[in-house]
C-alpha cells in the first residue's frame, strides 16, 4: 500500500470532497448525521472534531470507505449506490483550491 501523508488533507476536507462529489449539501449530510448544517461546516473547516461513532454514518452517507477518510485511499469516483457525480458547473473558490491542491500534490 502506498504511504500517504495525512497532513496534506484533513478528515474534514475529505468529508467536504466526498459530499461535494455526490452533489450533497451540508444540510443533506447534516440531516443524515443528526447534526446542524453549521456543525457540518465546522467539521469541514476543522473547527470541530469528528466523533469516532460518526465515521460509520459518514461512510454510509457518502459511499466512501473508512480508509478514504483516514487518508489511506483515494476518493472512490464511483461509489456504489450513488448515481450523482460532479455537476459540471463552474467551480467555486473552495473547489478551485481543492483541484489546485490535487494538481500540486
Amino acid at each position: 500500500m502506498e504511504k500517504v501523508d495525512l497532513s496534506k488533507e484533513s478528515i474534514g476536507q475529505r468529508i467536504k470532497r466526498a459530499r461535494r462529489w455526490i452533489d450533497m449539501t451540508q444540510g443533506e449530510l447534516a440531516q443524515k448525521l443528526d447534526l446542524s448544517p453549521s456543525g457540518i461546516s465546522n467539521i469541514e473547516t476543522g473547527e470541530r472534531r469528528v466523533d469516532l461513532d460518526m465515521l460509520p454514518r459518514i461512510v454510509e452517507a457518502t459511499g466512501q470507505s473508512l480508509l478514504y477518510f483516514l487518508g489511506l485511499e483515494p476518493l472512490n469516483e464511483t461509489p456504489e449506490g450513488f448515481e450523482r457525480g460532479p455537476s459540471g458547473t463552474s467551480l467555486d473558490e473552495d473547489e478551485a483550491e481543492d483541484v489546485a491542491a490535487c494538481l500540486i500534490a
